[in-house]
């Protein structure tokens, strides 16, 4: 839908999203690494582990 309104294509509106989060903070769109860095240490990292179980079964038909 952002892509419609500004009239350019669903990739090219994904490559400017991802630019813009990867670029430097201005005081509307703080910089990703900044969000990262902020994020508060909870957890332990196996919380983020993924699984190594046996892959799910993926029908492409």
């Amino acid at each position: 839908q952002r892509a419609v309104e500004h009239g350019i294509s669903a990739e090219e509106e994904h490559r400017r999203i991802l630019r813009r989060a990867l670029a430097e903070a201005d005081e509307d769109f703080p910089d990703l690494k900044g969000l990262l860095v902020a994020m508060p240490n909870v957890g332990e990292d196996a919380d983020f582990e993924r699984l190594s179980e046996s892959p799910r079964h993926l029908d492409l038909s």
